[in-house]
């Protein structure tokens, strides 16, 4: 059972620093917004990657406090999975921003 559970910590781990944003793709790009070292697609493209990571990792957690049978691993897996829904709202308010000023 906690081999399980590291096992699925190491997946999510693992997956987290492959889906980091890369700092040689922001070098390389000239339309670099002023207060952001990457451009502002690839900086929503990773807020809305970070969101997903946080509510797959709840989901793990909480699946992690299923299988232990530890209510404070459910609660805190369910709490990260609100978080990941708001960082996932807050990125889509930023892209609607982003598409009504270019439309003005």
């Amino acid at each position: 059972m906690k081999s399980l559970i590291v096992a699925l910590m190491a997946i999510f781990t693992l997956l987290t620093s492959l889906l980091s944003p890369v700092p040689a793709l922001a070098l390389s790009s000239p339309n670099n917004s002023l207060g952001s070292p990457y451009p502002l697609p690839m900086v929503l493209m990773t807020k809305k990657i970070d969101a997903k990571a946080k509510t797959v990792e709840g989901r793990l957690q909480s699946a992690a406090g299923d299988l232990t049978g530890k209510n404070g691993d459910k609660i805190k897996g369910a709490a990260k999975q609100v978080q990941g829904s708001a960082m996932n709202t807050a990125a889509n308010l930023q892209k609607a921003n982003k598409n009504a000023d270019k439309a003005s």
